[in-house]
């Protein structure tokens, strides 16, 4: 099995290239955007961040980059994604929707300890 995350923006696009691309293969394509939601925890205090809100292990050794780790966090579960696109450490974690809202509190309120900063999709763009 593979995972493939894309931009909301590029959604469609991609996935019909990559349905045009599979034809001939025995490849099944889900759409999980219904079911999942990604938050991303990114900058300099993520560690510290999500530390605070998760009993897992985030050090270099435990979570290399590129990784993905099954948590805790909050009262919900989520994979951790150690990546970023922002020149400093991050995760994007991949929560179903279902747990997204009591998650994204958890990190809110965790925040204020690290002077978190909202930002949205166009503001993580301008960092690549």
């Amino acid at each position: 099995a593979y995972f493939r995350g894309v931009p909301g923006a590029t959604l469609q696009r991609d996935l019909a290239w990559l349905r045009k691309h599979v034809a001939d293969e025995f490849v099944v394509i889900t759409d999980v955007t219904a079911v999942e939601a990604v938050i991303c925890v990114m900058g300099p205090e993520a560690r510290n961040l999500i530390q605070k809100v998760s009993p897992n292990d985030f050090s270099n050794e435990a979570n290399p980059f590129g990784t993905f780790q099954e948590i805790e966090i909050g009262m919900g579960l989520a994979r951790a994604h150690r990546v970023t696109y922002v020149g400093e450490l991050g995760w994007e974690l991949y929560v179903s929707t279902e747990q997204a809202a009591h998650v994204f509190e958890a990190i809110a309120e965790a925040g204020a300890d690290v002077d978190l900063k909202l930002c949205g999709l166009h503001t993580l763009d301008s960092c690549r």
